[in-house]
């Protein structure tokens, strides 16, 4: 009996890992994104102000205290790929944990935030993805109880998204490393011809010098 709840368990977190059937698809021409959100999300203008370029809300099913919610804001310039720094998290927000998520073959960093609003427990995931000309935000937002399901969600939209980046893939990386690597050589073989050049230079005023005071002729040398 014990091994068939550990398998009807693993079915139910494995189901909770996979994305959610995706619903309304939406895009932005400036910012050469397009998107689905998952099905149950509706899309609310209301809530579309200031950086924020898509809302998208669920209402809350019986039981539950709050809405969940979906949000795609701007994020007025182009990702390095810099780590966030733990230690910076562990000063100025301890309460916040980093996770990460995939989109095409890049692993991005997910902020994990867990908030308090009187008896309501949420949690929010913040994904920043690179995309260009501009790199965009992803927030899920709702019930601490329902996290499975945002982190679900997430992975619908980010599985989803379509639009350029400016990161390098592993190959372009590769690609690029190796070129680097040959105008390296091609610079250190010119380096050492004329370190040579250079060389017989020295060495042949070393010798002029040796062989005879400045002025001086050479005596020929004997047939």
């Amino acid at each position: 009996m014990r091994s068939l709840q550990s398998v009807a368990l693993g079915m139910i977190l494995a189901v909770a890992a996979v994305p959610l059937f995706a619903g309304e698809t939406v895009s932005n021409q400036p910012l050469g994104f397009r998107l689905s959100v998952p099905d149950g999300f509706v899309q609310d203008p209301t809530k579309a102000r200031g950086d924020i370029v898509f809302a998208f809300m669920r209402a809350a099913a019986p039981g539950d205290k709050a809405n969940s919610g979906i949000m795609v804001s701007r994020m007025r310039g182009v990702m390095g790929r810099e780590k966030i720094d733990p230690k910076l998290i562990a000063t100025k927000a301890p309460k916040v944990t980093v996770v990460t998520e995939k989109w095409k073959d890049f692993e991005i960093e997910v902020t994990r935030v867990p908030e308090e609003f009187g008896p309501v427990k949420v949690v929010t995931f913040n994904a920043q993805v690179p995309l260009k000309p501009e790199a965009i935000q992803i927030s899920v937002v709702g019930e601490t109880a329902r996290e499975n399901e945002l982190r679900s969600a997430l992975r619908t939209v980010l599985a989803t998204l379509d639009g350029k980046t400016n990161w390098l893939t592993t190959d372009e990386r590769i690609n690029r490393g190796t070129i680097g690597i040959a105008k390296m050589a091609i610079t250190i073989a010119v380096l050492l011809f004329l370190g040579g050049l250079v060389w017989r230079a020295l060495r042949g005023r070393k010798t002029t010098g040796t062989t005879g005071a400045p002025g001086d002729a050479a005596e020929p040398s004997p047939e």
